[in-house]
Parts: C-alpha cells; sequence; structure tokens
C-alpha cells in the first residue's frame, strides 16, 4: 500500500493545518475548521492540488490571531516547503514541532466536530491477544468527524482511514490483498494519524469529512515498529514484520445519512 513514510508526512501536516485553522473566534473557527477538513481531503488525494492548498494556506495566515500567529507561520512555511519539495523533514524541527503543539492545544476544543476515540491495542504489552482498533461502531453519522486515536499498545501504530470507491463490490479485506496499484484503484486514502507508544506522544488525532459509503480503519506499521525505529521505518531501511492490518489491525464501518 501507500509509502509509509510519506503518510506519516502528510498526517503532520494535515494536524498542524487543522490545529492552525481552528486558532481563531468562534465565528472564524468553523471557516477555517471546515476549509481545512477539505484541505485534508486535497492533501489526501493521489494529485494534490497546490494552487488550491495554497488558497487555503493563505487564508489561514492572514486570519490568524495575534498570539499564535508565530506558530502559525511556522506551520505554514513547513507545509510550503512539503508542497514545493514533497520533502518532510521541515517537520523534525523543534520548532515546528513546538509551533504544532502550542496550535494544537489552542484549537482542541474549537471545531466543535462530533469526536470519535479509537483505541490501538496489540500483544507487545498485553493490551491485547492480537493487533486490532477498539471501540470502533458498526455505524458512523456522514460529515466532519474528529478522530482521537490512542496507542493503548506496545509498538508504534497508525490510523490510516480507507474510503471503498462507490461501485465496488470487493469488501476491505479482499481489497488488502491485492497488488497496491490495483488496491488504490478500489479505494482511497481519506486521512489518517499516528501514535506512539508509552505515557508520551501517544494520541493522536484525524479531521475527516465522512460521505455515506463503506470505509475501515487500516495499520499498514509493520509488525516490530516502536519509536527507535521510525526514522529507519520513514527512509524505508526498516523491514520489520508483516503490516500490522495483516495481524487483525482493520475495522470496518458503514457512514450513513
Amino acid at each position: 500500500m501507500r509509502v509509509i513514510h510519506s503518510r506519516i508526512g502528510v498526517a503532520t501536516v494535515l494536524l498542524a493545518l487543522v490545529a492552525a485553522a481552528c486558532a481563531g473566534t468562534s465565528e472564524e473557527t468553523k471557516a477555517f475548521c471546515d476549509s481545512f477538513v477539505a484541505a485534508e481531503a486535497m492533501f489526501s488525494a493521489d494529485e494534490p492540488d497546490p494552487v488550491a492548498i495554497e488558497n487555503l494556506l493563505a487564508d489561514i495566515e492572514s486570519g490568524a490571531p495575534e498570539d499564535v500567529a508565530g506558530d502559525v507561520a511556522t506551520i505554514m512555511t513547513a507545509a510550503r516547503t512539503v508542497l514545493q519539495t514533497g520533502d518532510f523533514s521541515a517537520m523534525d524541527s523543534d520548532e515546528f514541532k513546538a509551533a504544532d503543539f502550542a496550535v494544537d492545544e489552542y484549537m482542541t476544543d474549537e471545531c466543535g466536530y462530533p469526536t470519535l476515540t479509537v483505541t490501538a491495542q496489540d500483544p507487545t504489552n498485553g493490551s491485547a491477544d492480537h493487533h486490532e482498533f477498539a471501540d470502533v461502531p458498526d455505524t458512523l453519522p456522514n460529515g466532519a468527524t474528529t478522530i482521537q486515536f490512542v496507542n493503548g499498545g506496545g509498538e508504534a501504530h497508525e490510523l490510516a482511514v480507507l474510503r471503498v470507491n462507490d461501485g465496488e463490490t470487493m469488501n476491505i479485506t479482499e481489497i488488502l490483498a491485492l497488488p497496491e496499484e490495483e488496491a488504490m484503484t478500489k479505494a482511497s486514502f481519506v486521512g489518517g494519524t499516528f501514535a506512539m507508544p508509552g505515557d508520551e506522544n501517544n494520541t493522536g488525532a484525524a479531521f475527516v469529512d465522512l460521505t455515506l459509503g463503506q470505509y475501515a480503519f487500516v495499520c499498514f506499521v509493520p509488525v516490530g515498529a516502536t519509536p527507535e525505529t521510525i526514522p529507519a521505518l520513514e527512509s524505508g531501511e526498516f523491514a520489520g514484520g508483516p503490516p500490522h492490518f495483516t495481524e487483525g489491525m482493520v475495522a470496518e464501518f458503514t457512514v450513513t445519512g
């Protein structure tokens, strides 16, 4: 499936952008939050539209409140670097991480979207007898949704949101068994986040516009991945074991009206 280090970078940019978008007054918040749910979809597309995304970045920057304007500017600079070069290393700096944290704290309760909390569990620390997503309902309502992802396991985990394409008759299990290129003609990556094990950095968030259809949360991280192996995982030097979804870490659900 999709290269994992690219998804790590995209998920980090998306979360930072949504956080930056939500930093404002109540009236500004809805417009910013909604535009960055749209931006998440743009970044997640196979061929993102850089012009449309740049227009959203400009709107965020011009409307940033004074107390987080510097943090927003830092995030915008990193986002533009990713757009222009495809190089995600701009997000590795301490400055970016501090700005991301500051703006994320500012907006945590501001978007007002319904929230779903999903927990990753695995046998590494005994939280489960196999890799799994816990607390995923069979159905969810359509519309913009905040997904809070908690890593209760002992390995690094991803929550990738896949939507089965309209008219497709194969289910997600069958699709995941296909070669990557063929699989991505039958399902689309619409958002996601990562979370590390332990007491720090063990939560992530995704802001996704759920439209009617069949979905799944999927973890593509290989068995054996830990915080220490993430740099090697991002560079492609860490092979590890099979992806977590082959060990049971896939959860299907339906989005209804």
